[in-house]
């Protein structure tokens, strides 16, 4: 079952990461820090890091099932 710990860590980045996009799209523009495109960029950005990131989750939850499954079937 510790296979599984695997995804967890790049399926919160992710998540945290279209967080960070979202927030930036929202208050770069606000506060004229940068130009206001800046903030869209930011987020199509995260958004793209954050498929990749949960890409990798899938991989490590797929690398886990499928050493389940291996140890689970009983020799013949």
């Amino acid at each position: 079952m510790g296979a599984f710990v695997a995804s967890g860590p790049p399926g919160f980045t992710a998540l945290a990461l279209i967080n960070l996009g979202r927030s930036a799209k929202e208050i770069l523009p606000r506060y004229n820090l940068v130009s206001p495109m800046a903030g869209e960029i930011f987020y199509a950005a995260s958004v793209m890091s954050a498929l990749l990131l949960f890409g990798l989750a899938v991989f490590f939850f797929a690398f886990g099932a499928s050493l389940l499954v291996q140890a689970s079937q009983v020799p013949a």
